[in-house]
């Protein structure tokens, strides 16, 4: 069942307990800080996995419906059953999709058994890691973004504490930075798993993520209040888990385009690290337009940097001056994809430092109205100007729009009639870039100006 309260879609999961959703719609090594590397995932943790049903149990996270008077619902595996789409994650590999990508891969072998396609779309820890009660085709269960059980399984029913649980072996999810590079690490990839143009060719669908959004509408199996705060997790605000995400994406970015391995490909660069609208065009269009923040002219493939563009606007709530470096930075990597490695690699070493201070800028954000509205009007300015041309950026900053936007209702800074207005132009510009090969640029326009009319930033 489901309600709407103006732009918010709000899913009534079980009676008693709300979930809001906002409307969804070339050379080099790499070299990663120590919490960014891969092996600390869950997926690479070293712990025993023990399975979704070990989390099951009606005295665990088993109810049907939510336990009234604790410190959780306990009716977070059914949540996650009927309305994760990460339950699903398995499953989609044994459609006739799926079959196709692995045949058109030369696989060898179904989706659902090669580790390319299990990385990502399940629990797919070693062998030996696997507990009595782990069933691969759980999909993406507990376990993958809370880690392996192995030492905390026992212990965190008991109520030890967030820290203790962490000290453990549980991942905190609850991090904004941990839990951006959790996600990204299969919502775009990492040095051991990454969707290449390859595997695009073969059918698998365009990625897209950002990371608040995608919190809320999976939807959220916790209810953020006064004992999960007390117990010591953190409660970040929309905008700020939005701005990290944005953040560690181009982190993500920088890293696949300083990786040997995955910043090329033969003796070509790894295309899908580029705009796909740049070249996925009929060239009868005429589609072409200046963007003047890239400094390259018509026949230059253009890097997908619709998450830097994000990264910008979110700098500008909490230091104008880096977000003017960035840009200026960005630019830079744009012109540089024309003058050779070395140029590249200099100006991706640049920017990827740059990435990495925001996210300790970031990390300290505390978003307030003045600092929201700055980042709304710096989106909104550069929409109206035309910058989100492209079918990627005109997408992330919608859904940008509407994170800050609902940010603002809950501080009280914009009445309900105007996030009623916002969700009507997000959902029009949706349904403008349903299909990336026929969405018309003149709305993209069109619609932002709609958002500064209802939101005056």
């Amino acid at each position: 069942m489901e309600e709407e309260v103006g732009m918010i879609r709000v899913r009534l999961v079980r009676p008693g307990r709300v979930m809001c959703a906002v409307v969804m719609l070339m050379t080099g090594s790499v070299w990663l800080t120590p919490d960014a590397r891969a092996e600390d995932l869950p997926g690479r943790d070293g712990k025993v996995h023990n399975g979704v049903l070990s989390c099951a149990g009606s005295h665990c996270h088993g109810n049907e419906a939510p336990r009234q008077g604790g410190v959780v619902g306990r009716d977070e595996h059914a949540i996650w059953r009927d309305y994760d789409v990460h339950n699903q994650a398995y499953k989609v590999l044994k459609n006739d999709v799926s079959k196709r990508i692995a045949a058109n891969l030369g696989l060898g072998k179904p989706a659902h058994e090669s580790d390319q396609c299990l990385d990502c779309h399940a629990d797919n820890v070693p062998v030996d890691l696997r507990g009595s009660k782990f069933k691969l085709s759980d999909g993406v269960g507990c376990e993958a973004c809370h880690g392996g059980s192995e030492n905390w399984y026992t212990a965190h029913d008991a109520g030890p504490g967030h820290q203790a649980n962490l000290d453990n072996g549980m991942y905190p999810t609850d991090d904004p930075v941990a839990r951006a590079r959790l996600c990204i690490s299969c919502h775009y990839g990492d040095e051991t798993k990454f969707v290449n143009h390859r595997l695009m060719g073969a059918g698998h669908p365009r990625m897209s993520f950002e990371l608040a959004i995608f919190t809320e509408s999976q939807p959220r199996h916790f209810t953020v209040d006064a004992d999960y705060t007390d117990r010591g997790k953190q409660a970040p605000q929309g905008a700020q888990v939005w701005a990290i995400g944005q953040a560690v994406e181009v982190e993500r970015v920088l890293d696949a385009l300083l990786d040997p391995d995955r910043g090329r490909d033969g003796i070509w660069p790894e295309f899908v690290l580029f705009d796909c609208d740049a070249c996925h065009h009929p060239m009868s269009e005429g589609r072409w337009r200046a963007r003047p923040s890239t400094g390259l002219g018509p026949g230059m493939a253009r890097l997908n940097d619709s998450s830097f563009l994000m990264l910008r606007h979110a700098l500008v709530g909490v230091s104008p001056n880096k977000a003017k470096a960035l840009a200026l930075e960005l630019r830079a990597l744009h012109v540089a994809t024309g003058a050779g490695s070395a140029a590249s690699k200099k100006a991706t070493l640049a920017l990827r430092a740059r990435a990495l201070d925001a996210i300790g800028v970031l990390r300290e954000w505390q978003p307030d109205v003045a600092s929201i509205r700055r980042v709304l009007k710096s989106l909104v300015d550069e929409g109206l100007a035309g910058e989100y041309l492209d079918y990627a950026g005109a997408e992330q900053a919608m859904l940008a729009v509407q994170v800050l936007a609902f940010n603002l209702y809950t501080l009280d800074a914009i009445e309900e009639d105007a996030i009623g207005q916002v969700g009507e132009i997000a959902r029009g510009l949706t349904a403008a870039l349903e299909n990336p090969e026929t969405y018309d640029r003149s709305v993209v326009v069109n619609s932002f100006r709609k958002v500064k009319a209802a939101t005056n930033p």
